[in-house]
């Protein structure tokens, strides 16, 4: 077998919406009043469980047989071949490494069972109320005006299952301090980006209790809408060519609030990531409880651990790897606004034209992602700036161009050599010296001054101090070293005793502008058309960085055709009887025999042309072309496989530009790589020797922060025939042949990669599918 896969553990899961509506609907003279009351309950249900152990097979430290794999007993083999000799051995006596188990809370919230099934359960209920007027003000003027209100009350759990955390368990031992608002950006932070700034606590999680309330009731929730349709025209003059006879042309208009209801994923991502629901009931050498090696299937004790199956609050934070979740107290219910004002006339009795303008925003979305900034705000975001570490990260980069130049090799240490100088904060977190021993130096010893790692970030032409410090921070020796320095342990982040701390807040507003024209004729005479084009822009709130506002930037947007925002699309499709058989212009007068061959056959199809997929190439520095110069760049080009004359590559960059970008990103601790330095035009990274990112994600300060370029235009036409056949009064044969992709058009999926890896130029993937066709038979009667 190939990848063979298995799991010992299932998952359940339901999600259900219980409805109850009322409404009442009153004509009274020109008005149409319709009234309602509405009550809404989602509920959600979602149980976990490991049925089996897993058994690890291998040879665990201190294992007797460990000694036998040697070259001296097995001549001539490599350490592959010695490594895949002890795996076998392992699995064929039964040697275990590990058994791993889980233990479940059960349902009173209080008692992990070992390999027993939790189970989560939540509820969120709206209420809601309307009021509508439909008035015919006059015979071609019609006004509709309504509001609606929504208390959607805060989720709560069921069940005592859960976990959870405040605001003062995001801040950890930093503390919120004054003037903090959750979700601000640049301001209002409180005490965040303070380093040695300690007014919190150690966080913990407490008991979400069935009943519960995540989060605070928003009850402003009032959602108007307006919508006017005036019909209008003119018997002669300029507004008689432009609108028509009277009842020619309808002039449209409207605007509306309407408010959205979260999905149950919003909680269960913030309340199912919070620990407390398992805990480990493993047996392995690093929870120190595996036994006395050899442990073997065929006879040892493999039974669960030890453990406390207790589960007591406050609890801790299990590791430094754990995440923090939590809903901002005052999260608001997120709603969209549209408005829209349109043109529709008449042409003749069957063709139709309209123009109208449509405008929607999307206000304080939730979206359980945390990339960037769709809803979760990591404040255990990397500081490098108030720390000061960012500034000695340039002293450390001169230290190791002296050090080259001097001989001393591929270190940033303070060696006393010409150019070189003390790095206080470095000197504390890789070797434990405070800032008054940095001078000497002889303090500055170890492999950390010359780790590959930190040294590539320190690479004069794409320097990264924000991946620097991430890295120290992520070290749990120099974390130690930094302290015992005198660092405060909130140098690098305002909650060093947890990985990330996110909260759920209301994401800044998406907007789209756009502009449609339609196109119908209506069914006569055997053929309906509808044609449209649109043209629009789509723009979305994001955080790189809180010590930076939100910033809007222009929507890239997903991999299928069908999908936006797209800058222009023209859609067509169309259904033409064909005009043979009784009752059409050919062969009206033919029998039933033959009419069962030629007549009741129909045409029709979809025919689509939009403009290419839009790539964000994120925050790069263009040389020798500007965004809009590389935009028309940004081509499809096809060559024949040096290595294979029978195979054709796709790229969607020139040559030169490739090679040059990859010489940009191949950068060396003295410079270039052995490509040499980029020439004419090229992409080149963000960072370079006279600007680096502090902050963020990769904010701009640098680079350009996102440049978001489209690709080719996308082509694709679908296409069906379709024969009925009355075979008696009430039996009807159906025959149809449907034909996706009829021009079998190459509309491949461009991709935004930047860097030195070649292949990762090339376009290896299509957006939609090659010609397919498919036959549908049908029976009626």
């Amino acid at each position: 077998m190939n990848n063979p896969y298995s799991t010992a553990s299932n998952s359940t899961r339901e999600g259900a919406t219980r409805v109850f509506e009322d409404n009442l609907n009153w004509l009274k003279g020109k008005h149409g009043i319709s009234a309602g009351l509405s009550f809404t309950q989602a509920r959600v249900w979602y149980v976990q469980q490991q049925f089996v152990p897993t058994i690890s097979f291998g040879i665990a430290t201190g294992d007797p047989a460990d000694s036998m794999f040697t070259t001296a007993n097995f001549p001539g083999a490599s350490s592959t071949d010695l490594t895949n000799a002890r795996n076998l051995y392992a699995v064929l006596t039964g040697r275990i490494t590990a058994i791993t188990r889980n233990a479940r809370i059960g349902t009173d919230g209080t008692n992990y069972v070992i390999l027993g099934p939790s189970r989560q359960e939540g509820r969120m209920p709206e209420w809601g109320m309307y009021l509508q007027d439909s008035w015919r003000v006059r015979p071609n003027l019609t006004v509709n005006a309504g509001l609606r209100y929504a208390l959607q009350m805060p989720f709560y759990a069921v069940n005592n299952s859960y976990s959870t955390a405040d605001m003062a368990a995001v801040m950890g031992i930093t503390g919120l301090g004054s003037d903090f608002v959750v979700g601000s950006a640049g301001s209002h932070l409180g005490n965040l980006f303070k380093p040695g700034t300690i007014q919190g606590q150690v966080p913990t999680f407490t008991m979400l209790t069935a009943n519960t309330h995540g989060y605070n009731v928003d009850k402003n929730n009032l959602a108007p809408s307006v919508g006017v349709a005036w019909t209008v025209g003119a018997d002669s003059g300029l507004l008689h060519k432009i609108l028509g006879a009277p009842g020619d042309s309808v002039l449209r208009g409207g605007y509306s609030v309407a408010f959205l209801r979260p999905g149950t994923s919003d909680f269960l991502g913030v309340y199912g990531s919070l620990p407390g629901l398992s805990i480990d009931a493993s047996r392995n050498q690093t929870n120190g409880n595996l036994g006395t090696p050899p442990v073997l299937l065929s006879g040892s004790d493999l039974s669960a651990p030890g453990i406390a199956l207790t589960r007591t609050y406050p609890m801790k934070v299990p590791t430094p790897s754990t995440n923090i979740y939590a809903f901002d107290p005052n999260i608001q219910v997120p709603y969209s606004t549209s408005f829209t004002v349109g043109l529709q006339r008449a042409l003749t009795k069957t063709l139709m034209v309209e123009a109208r303008y449509v405008h929607t925003t999307s206000v304080g979305a939730w979206t359980n992602s945390s990339s960037n900034f769709q809803g979760y705000v990591n404040y255990n975001e990397v500081n490098v700036i108030e720390n000061n570490f960012a500034s000695e990260f340039r002293v450390a980069q001169a230290n190791l161009q002296a050090n080259i130049a001097g001989g001393k090799g591929n270190t940033f240490a303070y060696t006393g050599a010409a150019g070189t100088k003390p790095l206080p904060i470095l000197l504390a977190f890789l070797n434990g010296v405070n800032a008054a021993s940095s001078g000497d130096t002889s303090k500055y010893t170890g492999t950390g001054w010359t780790n590959t790692t930190l040294v590539q970030y320190m690479f004069p032409n794409n320097p990264n101090v924000l991946s620097a410090a991430s890295n120290i921070r992520g070290n749990a020796t120099y974390k130690a070293n930094g302290l015992t320095a005198g660092l405060p342990a909130n140098f690098f982040v305002a909650n060093p005793d947890v990985n990330t701390s996110y909260v759920q807040t209301n994401g800044p507003s998406t907007h789209y502008n756009g502009v449609q024209l339609v196109l119908t004729r209506r069914f006569a005479q055997g053929l309906q058309v509808n044609a449209n084009y649109s043209f629009g822009k789509a723009y979305q709130g994001m955080l790189y960085s809180l010590h930076k506002p939100y910033v809007d930037i222009e929507q890239s947007y997903s991999t299928s055709i069908s999908n936006g925002p797209v800058n222009h699309t023209f859609v067509a499709n169309w259904v033409y009887e064909l005009p043979f058989g009784q009752g059409k212009p050919f062969g009206g007068n033919v029998g039933r025999g033959l009419n069962r061959l030629i007549g009741n056959w129909s045409w029709s199809g979809t025919a689509r042309f939009q403009s290419g997929q839009r790539r964000d190439l994120g925050n790069v520095n263009l040389v020798g072309f500007t965004a809009d110069e590389l935009s028309g760049l940004y081509q499809t080009r096809m060559v024949t496989d040096p290595a294979n004359q029978y195979r054709t590559l796709v790229y969607m960059l020139p040559q030169d530009v490739i090679d040059n970008t990859i010489k940009a990103f191949s950068v060396t601790a003295t410079g270039y790589s052995s490509l040499g330095a980029p020439s004419g035009r090229y992409i080149a990274p963000a960072n370079s020797a006279t600007c680096m990112e502090t902050a963020s994600n990769s904010y701009g300060d640098c680079g350009l922060r996102s440049v978001i370029i489209t690709g080719p235009r996308i082509v694709h036409f679908d296409m069906s025939v379709v024969k009925e056949v009355a075979i008696v009064r009430q039996l009807t044969f159906r025959f149809e042949a449907m034909v996706f992709n009829v021009f079998n058009n190459l509309n491949l999926s461009p991709n935004s990669y930047t860097g030195a890896t070649p292949d990762s130029f090339q376009i290896t993937g299509a957006m939609d599918q090659s010609r397919t066709m498919q036959l549908a038979f049908r029976i009626t009667w």
